[in-house]
């Protein structure tokens, strides 16, 4: 599946393939699918995903997206080896799937702030993501993230992280803070 195609993403399912429409901006279509593993538990087979993305010029990008990550109630599809932080939310809420799976649909913006001799070296970026069981439809909370990069002096940047989840019952509700000081030499 091409990682960028213009548009907004539409999804439907067949019955055996996840299939992804992305209309551009002139009208054609793109097309996307993946082939199901039949040795895997049917619920592996129904991971998806489907981000668009949108640029604004050269100091923003937009980027609207939906993932699922099956389950069936007993077990779901587990990524053991993935940084789920970058993808699930900063508070870290959904470092394993839960049994009923994972839906996440999520809007991130980036980009890069400052004028004078600091132009274009303030990042920041701000990601909404509503979370939703993949079978059922339980409401599992939703979740708020920014963070703000600047330069210090002596090859150090600073970086600032919020995250706040607001469960809807499912888990804690949960506010988390960093600060962060990198070195490069």
């Amino acid at each position: 599946m091409p990682d960028a195609c213009p548009g907004l993403p539409v999804w439907f399912r067949h019955d055996r393939l996840p299939v992804c429409v992305r209309a551009s901006a002139t009208g054609s279509r793109r097309f996307a699918a993946r082939s199901q593993n039949y040795a895997c538990p049917s619920f592996v087979a129904q991971n998806d995903a489907c981000p668009s993305f949108v640029s604004f010029a050269r100091r923003m990008t937009g980027k609207l997206g939906w993932e699922r990550l099956g389950g069936d109630g007993a077990a779901a599809s587990q990524t053991p080896l993935a940084t789920l932080h970058a993808f699930k939310g900063w508070a870290d809420k959904f470092t394993s799937t839960p049994p009923q799976g994972l839906e996440d649909r999520y809007a991130l913006a980036v980009g890069k702030l400052g004028s004078g001799r600091l132009q274009d070296k303030l990042t920041w970026t701000l990601a909404w993501h509503e979370y939703r069981a993949a079978l059922g439809g339980a409401d599992y909370g939703r979740e708020f993230n920014a963070s703000l990069g600047f330069p210090l002096p002596g090859g150090l940047t600073g970086l600032v992280k919020l995250a706040d989840y607001r469960s809807d019952g499912v888990a804690r509700d949960t506010l988390k803070a960093w600060l962060q000081v990198e070195w490069s030499y």
